[in-house]
């Protein structure tokens, strides 16, 4: 799809940014509003969350089966704090969504697109892939970057939490008998779905706090576009339809790095766990070399796609995003297993053994 956008950020990479930065950096950041409020994704840093008051109370959604079961309220609560900060910001987002909308139907179909046609399944997820990661976007873009700690309007981060759930409802509808990516998303189907895998109640301490009519505004909005009367130059002083090709870049490839990012530490943990397993039978060397042998093919694969896609980033941000260290990055993340250092010395503990 990026290459039936315009090319020309390739063209942007003449001056690269004298301050590189990794895809694992962005990745990490934690993306805090003007309000002081984090991405739904980084609540679970309690540095940044535990001084506000969501002000959670039971939740009164009671069209919406999963989040009111057997009619009484799920036991997990909604936050009144959130649930206002939607409501504040709910037209403005429908706003950013028809200006970000209307960029990508030019950019894939040309300017003289009709603008009201329903985009397909296949288009629907990469609009929301762009929504989703615009605030990762807008810091990490090298001309005019906010800073991801206090500078993002509440309007983008309440639009990133909306297209993030947006796009699992979405993503779901792939997996239905007789899906076609180029047909266009039954959203009483998406949302059908969501309910009854339970999405919106998820794991964290509260559930999804917009309502059925919200959710359903929204999707229609994304799949079909806004009301007209939708304020065209919404956030014009912080994202410019100009800027779109790049934001597609962006989020196509920032999704693929984390997509195989996760691939990794899954390997990573099952290979810990089989080669615990095979030391404490006192298997041969042989057999241990096997298993190592093993997780560096299938991460090789992942390696080579994730090169590609910090390329593809590059010209997106139009700044160096550059190689990163995989294996001190997977040894970052806690998975209870100490798992990074004992495959760092697995080559000392086989030698030891031949």
């Amino acid at each position: 799809m990026t290459e039936q956008l315009n090319n020309s950020s390739e063209e942007l990479l003449s001056v690269v940014d004298k301050k590189p930065v990794s895809f694992i950096t962005i990745y990490r950041t934690t993306y805090i509003d003007a309000s002081g409020i984090t991405l739904a994704s980084d609540r679970d840093r309690p540095e940044y969350v535990e001084d506000i008051n969501w002000d959670f109370v039971p939740n009164s959604f009671k069209t919406s089966p999963s989040r009111y079961p057997h009619g009484h309220p799920h036991e997990k609560p909604i936050s009144r704090l959130e649930r206002k900060r939607l409501n504040v910001n709910y037209m403005a987002m429908l706003g950013l969504v028809g200006r970000v909308r209307d960029a990508y139907l030019e950019g894939v179909l040309g300017p003289d697109v009709d603008k009201s046609q329903p985009l397909s399944l296949q288009q629907s997820s990469e609009l929301l892939d762009a929504l989703r990661y615009l605030p990762q976007y807008l810091s990490y873009r090298s001309q005019n970057a906010l800073k991801p700690h206090g500078e993002l309007p509440p309007t983008i981060v309440v639009l990133s939490n909306g297209a993030s759930g947006g796009k699992g409802a979405i993503e779901g509808l792939k997996y239905l008998d007789g899906s076609n990516l180029d047909s266009v998303p039954n959203i009483e189907d998406a949302i059908a779905m969501v309910e009854d895998l339970g999405a919106l109640i998820g794991k964290g301490k509260t559930i999804c706090v917009a309502s059925p009519e919200q959710i359903r505004s929204f999707l229609n909005a994304v799949v079909y576009g806004p009301d007209s009367n939708y304020d065209k130059n919404a956030f014009q002083d912080i994202f410019d339809v100009s800027e779109i090709a790049s934001l597609i870049k962006f989020s196509e490839s920032f999704s693929v790095l984390l997509d195989e990012f996760e691939k990794i530490k899954s390997i990573d943990r099952n290979l810990a766990e089989r080669i615990n397993e095979l030391v404490e039978g006192y298997t041969t060397t042989s057999a241990l070399k096997a298993v190592i042998n093993e997780f560096y093919l299938k991460t090789e694969a992942s390696f080579k796609v994730m090169t590609l896609s910090q390329k593809n980033m590059n010209l997106a941000l139009e700044r160096n995003v550059h190689d990163c260290d995989l294996t001190a990055d997977i040894a970052q993340d806690d998975f209870g297993l100490g798992i990074p250092k004992f495959r760092l010395d697995l080559e000392t503990f086989i030698n030891s053994r031949t």
